[in-house]
């Protein structure tokens, strides 16, 4: 490996970034996708980085129990960023068929000499050389591994005590062997939802695939597509770009079909952002009546507002009020509907981003 930049893979330097970061940032609808482009070297590159980090992610305790085996290394005594490196290292490893280790562990010391100069890079060589051979070799050979069978829940799947405890309360003890695997073996399908106000599905569906972006159709919701791959990112497109789209899980969309919000209603849209039910509210009212998205805190409120701008326009006719509570609300207001999507604690999110289930605000459900 030569001792520059252009030897690392540019997809891995911005995984890398990104995992090393004080806060997870793999979130399709908040992603900085100029910055991460400005990181890689194309459309590739930015999937693979995206892969990676949500790979990683979903199995960070299992990696780590793998890597820090008795007599391997240790891990309180390595840098944080060279544990990033290793933990990187160990998931192709294991879950990313076609390439070769020796590739791996290449592109493993190249990043460690990019970051922390040539005595990390001499450090995480010696490491891969040791720790990658005793790794399984693909996911089916790690599942029947003895080790990885006698690992806690919470290590095998990499799901925190506290998100455990929360989970058996609610389902038992006895529904957490069907409920962890999916976790974090399962990819959470990713859903856009076509802005009906400017396209029609089957016309998004087509502008995207002429971007490289592959969709398909698979639930009654007309606006609904999935993204099942291609040479980009949705989020990436020129179809984002002119709001002909959105990212937004079928189960907020099937609220606001069962909502049954209609033209010329008066509807508040409480605890509104990031504006996924708001946009859709504003669809299924065609446009048309008055919509108040109601959102208290500054910052999301801000979030809210850049989301719905991209989606219709500056002069969207959207009411956000500067309101601090539901009681700030002008005395008079009436509405017809009230969505109320209480904040919570997003468990139910955990299998679709990874990193909700790293948040330190989860230590204590």
């Amino acid at each position: 490996i030569k001792n520059t930049v252009s030897a690392i893979s540019p997809a891995r330097l911005a995984a890398l970034s990104r995992l090393r970061a004080p806060r997870f940032a793999t979130d399709p609808s908040r992603l900085e996708v100029a910055a991460l482009e400005k990181r890689t070297s194309g459309r590739r590159d930015a999937a693979l980085a995206e892969r990676l980090v949500r790979g990683v992610l979903r199995r960070v305790s299992l990696l780590d129990a793998l890597l820090e085996r008795p007599g391997h290394y240790n891990p309180q005594r390595t840098p944080h960023v060279l544990r990033w490196i290793l933990r990187l290292a160990a998931y192709e490893t294991m879950f990313q068929a076609g390439t070769p280790d020796y590739a791996i562990g290449e592109q493993a010391v190249a990043l460690a000499r990019h970051v922390a100069g040539e005595r990390a890079a001499r450090f995480v060589n010696a490491m891969a050389r040791r720790l990658l051979p005793t790794l399984s070799a693909s996911p089916e050979a790690l599942a029947a591994a003895p080790f990885v069978a006698g690992l806690p829940p919470e290590k095998r799947w990499s799901v925190p005590r506290p998100i455990l405890d929360h989970l058996a309360e609610g389902y038992g003890e006895q529904a957490l062997a069907a409920i962890l695997p999916p976790l974090s073996e399962n990819e959470a399908p990713l859903w856009l939802r076509v802005n009906t106000l400017k396209t029609a599905p089957d016309a998004a569906a087509r502008a995207l695939a002429e971007e490289g972006v592959a969709t398909e159709a698979a639930t009654p919701l007309h606006e609904a597509l999935r993204w099942t791959g291609g040479e980009r990112l949705p989020w990436q497109t020129e179809a984002w770009r002119r709001g002909e789209l959105t990212v937004q899980d079928v189960g907020s969309m099937l609220a606001v079909e069962l909502f049954d919000a209609r033209s010329n209603q008066s509807v508040l849209d409480a605890c509104a952002a990031p504006g996924g039910k708001t946009g859709h509210l504003w669809q299924r009212m065609q446009g048309r009546g008055r919509l108040v998205a109601l959102e208290i805190d500054p910052r999301r409120r801000a979030e809210l507002a850049r989301a719905l701008e991209r989606l219709f326009g500056a002069k969207h006719s959207i009411e956000l009020p500067e309101a601090a509570s539901l009681e700030a609300l002008p005395a008079e207001a009436r509405f017809d509907r009230v969505l109320l999507d209480v904040p919570c604690l997003a468990l139910g999110l955990i299998g679709r981003h990874p990193e909700i289930r790293w948040d330190r605000r989860l230590r204590h459900l």
